[in-house]
């Protein structure tokens, strides 16, 4: 996915070793420290995110447990998206619930719901628009790269773990180019 998203960071690997609650990762990394992201950045990470359940869809016609993690991740930011980041033109640049501080340490944070009902619906669609038009996205670039998905999902098979570079080589991908010193 990364390298079909305009605004994603750069790939740095791609593993099949489970790690914790992941059957699996695509890590990226930044290329430089960043405070705040913009909206374009956001819904890539959205894409990258359902790239997995895309590709189970894709290629079994069904998906797995397996990608719980990446739709969790990527419901929290949805609502992360519209609730806090006024990142949704349709509910306007307002900041949706009141946090609670956690009582002791281990307890989450509760949000209270100082909206409607209706405004509770709009944000749901909201949620679920992002959600649907990133899902789409990703099974868009799955269907249109779908060669490139075989020829990744066969090596890592046979290799477990990809780094960039190798990855860049086996899908005929230009090299990364290297950071200017001002960037290094």
């Amino acid at each position: 996915m990364h390298y079909f998203l305009p605004h994603a960071d750069h790939l740095h690997k791609v593993t099949i070793v489970p790690r914790g609650r992941a059957l699996g990762l695509a890590m990226s990394l930044p290329e430089k420290d960043h405070y705040s992201r913009p909206k374009s950045w956001l819904f890539d990470r959205l894409v990258i995110a359902y790239g997995g359940y895309a590709a189970e869809k894709l290629v079994y016609g069904e998906t797995t447990t397996g990608t719980s993690q990446d739709l969790r991740q990527a419901t929290d930011m949805a609502r992360r998206m519209v609730c806090e980041w006024g990142m949704v033109d349709d509910m306007g640049p307002i900041a949706y619930g009141q946090e609670d501080e956690p009582i002791f340490l281990g307890k989450e944070i509760a949000r209270h719901k100082d909206y409607s009902e209706e405004t509770a619906k709009n944000i749901d669609q909201a949620i679920r628009g992002l959600l649907g038009k990133a899902s789409a996205t990703a099974m868009e670039i799955l269907r249109k790269e779908r060669e490139k998905l075989e020829v990744l999902a066969a090596a890592l098979i046979q290799r477990e773990t990809l780094e960039d570079s190798d990855i860049r080589s086996l899908l005929g991908l230009p090299k990364q180019p290297a950071p200017s010193p001002a960037e290094a």
